[in-house]
């Protein structure tokens, strides 16, 4: 966003933020006041500071695909985990994997981040805040070994 007035030259949020952020944050950050309960975050803090780069590490968002219920996923502070349907779950680390191809999920460097988002993303789903079922087949860790009769079925 460009606005001399308020944001300075060269700002970088690295704090995670969602598509329904914009419109709170933008109504905010041209000071119209309103009455709508937004299901987004009035980010505007974060623009206008003087840092250059603020970050909230502990602000968490999720994800999921609604569509097919195929995964769900947790994203902080450069961070994502991901829950397949089947398979081992996937930690990426946005800093040093930025395309999203090597899984840092057995890295002991990343275990801290891994076990918080891991248990923010089960904290959702369990309080319903976003759907996914964690049987049939879902790993929310990496198991020792997989094959064929790891992997519960989908029905009886």
């Amino acid at each position: 966003i460009r606005y001399p007035e308020k944001i300075l030259a060269g700002k970088v949020i690295e704090t995670a933020t969602s598509s329904v952020d914009f419109a709170p944050t933008i109504l905010s950050l041209m000071g119209i006041q309103h009455d709508v309960n937004f299901q987004g975050k009035d980010t505007v803090e974060a623009l206008v500071s003087e840092d250059l780069s603020p970050i909230d590490s502990n602000k968490v968002i999720f994800s999921a695909d609604y569509s097919n219920g195929r995964w769900v996923m947790a994203v902080a502070g450069g961070f994502k985990f991901v829950i397949g349907r089947t398979g081992t779950p996937w930690l990426f680390d946005l800093h040093h994997d930025p395309d999203e191809i090597v899984n840092f999920i057995d890295s002991p460097f990343h275990e801290e981040i891994k076990l918080k988002l891991q248990n923010t993303l089960v904290e959702a789903i369990n309080n319903n805040l976003i759907k996914f079922d964690i049987g049939n087949g879902s790993f929310l860790d990496k198991p020792k070994c997989i094959d064929e009769e790891d992997i519960l079925p989908l029905s009886s």
